[in-house]
């Protein structure tokens, strides 16, 4: 079951088959960000001034838990560490399916489908990943039949929200990428990184989205077709 089938039953990662929080995030979202290391500084509590406090997220340690703010509010809450400030990124989700997509023989057309299924995943596996965490700027722009562009502030409703916009993007055949890229402009200003997650490798008509980057945020894409988006995101594992 794909991550929006899954999500238009339950709650985000309420089921314990959904496993868009629980997929690994790859060492090259390490180099993403200019600020160090990512995820490396999550070592303990030396690695950083603890200045805070956030919702709990996979991989975190038993003893960075703040036991008496999880009692009042009900769910775990950890110590925030100076260092975990990482990532000021950009995702935008190319949501492509080729014009063609009707008239391909049947395993073709299921092979189109499941590529921009794995490229919404990969995206929820980030969000699911980076927006809780207060001190991350993350910017999520998706690009189908309409743009949709949101920016997390760190909470859970927001993260709700981010998933919500991924669960109801339609394909499109022509994704305005450009347009989208501009409302994240205008939202947030120019943030560090914009990072592509497509099913395709890069178009001819990204030309247009190098130039308007080009001096004002570095661009890497990651494609299902070409095997990249593997180095950031692993693959789901089907689960019977």
């Amino acid at each position: 079951m794909d991550f929006r089938r899954r999500r238009a039953r339950t709650r985000p990662c309420a089921r314990r088959k959904c496993s868009c929080g629980n997929r690994r995030i790859r060492r090259d979202l390490r180099s993403i960000s200019p600020r160090g290391s990512g995820f490396a500084g999550r070592s303990g509590a030396s690695d950083g001034d603890f200045f805070g406090l956030r919702s709990w997220q996979a991989g975190d340690s038993r003893r960075w838990i703040h036991w008496r703010t999880t009692a009042r509010i009900g769910e775990p809450a950890v110590r925030q560490f100076e260092q975990q400030r990482r990532f000021d990124v950009c995702l935008l989700v190319d949501v492509f399916c080729p014009i063609e997509s009707a008239l391909l023989e049947p395993t073709e057309a299921a092979a189109a489908k499941e590529a921009v299924e794995l490229a919404i995943s990969a995206a929820a596996t980030l969000i699911t990943q980076l927006a809780p965490t207060p001190t991350n700027r993350v910017a999520l722009a998706v690009s189908g039949t309409k743009n949709s562009v949101m920016v997390s502030g760190g909470n859970r409703q927001q993260l709700n929200a981010m998933l919500r916009i991924l669960a109801d993007v339609t394909p499109s055949t022509f994704p305005d990428l450009v347009d989208a890229v501009e409302q994240v402009f205008r939202t947030i200003g120019e943030p560090q990184d914009l990072v592509v997650i497509s099913p395709r490798i890069v178009p001819s008509s990204a030309e247009r989205l190098v130039k308007i980057l080009s001096g004002r945020c570095s661009l890497r894409w990651y494609s299902v077709a070409d095997g990249s988006l593997d180095l950031l995101v692993e693959r789901p594992v089907v689960r019977i």
